[in-house]
């Protein structure tokens, strides 16, 4: 990482010039901590050499057939206590294990999410929270969409790692699907390779198999078992009336 440097100090004052002209050149940060004697010419040392720490993005995936509340408390909840740079909701075009009769045309889905997220990250920029909330970034991925059949989310996490090689992609998944996810296609390795963040169902213990694989569980994030089943269903009523 290029850093900033200081030039040589032209005029050295005193005591404090005279030891700075001896020195390599140091970054402005690097040169101010050095004033206070805060830290010594290793760690400096050792400040150059660090390697860049890679931006974390949490990845949603759905067919968000649509997408509803406890789609978004989950992305709410998740960008308020995991810190991350970025939260995507990842639209798969077609989910293998739903009946395609069931799902809107994927174009259409993707047009209602695109429109829906951008609504809630107008609204979650407005809410009142800590600063680093707001600066995450909400968006949606069709990468799915330019992938051949069958979808694999571990083939999926590999393209993306591909596009974005300075990325950490950690999978946010419901406990519901964690309980099964060693069945999913590699399922072993896609743990092994992959942190994942899981959020509470009832009816569902998965802590024991959260500490095996290094999973993150939001214990205490509140129970929503509201599903897209459900919305659509209750829209399906509201039109017959």
């Amino acid at each position: 990482m290029k850093e900033e440097q200081i030039g040589e100090l032209r005029q050295p004052v005193g005591m404090l010039g005279r030891t700075m002209q001896s020195q390599p050149l140091l970054s402005t940060d690097e040169t101010n901590a050095l004033f206070e004697g805060v830290v010594s010419p290793d760690v400096v040392d050792a400040q150059k050499n660090k390697v860049k720490v890679p931006k974390k993005t949490a990845l949603y995936f759905g067919s968000f057939n649509p997408l509803h509340y406890g789609h978004l408390a989950v992305a709410e909840y998740v960008i308020a206590h995991i810190e991350i740079y970025e939260f995507l909701f990842v639209l798969s075009p077609h989910n293998p294990h739903k009946s395609v009769d069931m799902l809107l045309t994927a174009k259409k889905r993707l047009a209602a999410l695109k429109k829906e997220v951008a609504k809630f990250n107008k609204t979650l920029k407005q809410t009142p929270h800590s600063t680093s909330r707001r600066c995450v970034k909400v968006g949606v991925s069709d990468i799915e969409f330019s992938l051949p059949e069958p979808r694999y989310t571990l083939n999926t996490l590999a393209e993306l790692g591909r596009r974005e090689p300075n990325r950490e992609f950690l999978l946010v998944v419901g406990a519901d699907s964690f309980a099964s996810m060693e069945k999913w296609y590699r399922g072993e390795e896609l743990l092994q390779k992959y942190k994942v963040i899981v959020y509470p169902r009832k009816g569902y213990r998965v802590k024991t198999k959260c500490r095996k694989y290094g999973a993150i569980y939001l214990a205490d994030a509140p129970l929503n078992n509201i599903s897209s089943t459900q919305i659509r269903e209750g829209l399906s009523l509201c039109t017959r009336l």
